[in-house]
């Protein structure tokens, strides 16, 4: 049987990567221990948790994500991969609102509500959107008070 990681893998493969560039902020996971978290990795997991909303991630939104971290955050092919990887196996990934906290104080409302956008690309990417796609994106909406 496939694995979900080698799946991701293969898939972020085939995108051309840039270089890393991020800046580290702390935020505390599910136990209260602080976790490295910076401002992109939040973006990155609210992208991932709005394409896994549905039940499955889909090749283009494995796509989507990459190339969206890519242009938008400038992380490399293996960055991707790897911030891929931990949203969709770490059990210590913080929750949604630890996360979106970071992303309204890193972020100003014309960046969060592009963040948005992204998102609704993500939920797209695929020919159509899903009902609990949708009902993220408006919760995270709700949540960075856009």
């Amino acid at each position: 049987m496939v694995s979900f990681t080698s799946i991701i893998t293969k898939i972020v493969e085939l995108v051309v990567g840039h270089s890393e560039v991020a800046e580290a902020s702390l935020l505390f996971d599910r136990r209260g221990d602080p976790v490295s978290v910076p401002a992109r990795d939040a973006v990155a997991m609210l992208m991932v948790w709005v394409a896994l909303a549905d039940g499955f991630i889909a090749r283009e939104e494995i796509q989507t994500i990459v190339l969206t971290l890519q242009s938008e955050f400038g992380v490399s092919v293996e960055t991707a991969k790897l911030l891929l990887e931990r949203v969709t196996t770490d059990p210590d990934v913080p929750p949604i609102e630890q996360v979106t906290e970071l992303v309204a104080a890193s972020f100003d409302a014309e960046q969060r509500a592009q963040i948005c956008a992204l998102l609704e690309r993500v939920a797209q990417a695929e020919g159509g959107v899903h009902r609990e796609e949708r009902r993220l994106v408006s919760r995270v909406q709700q949540l960075l008070s856009l």
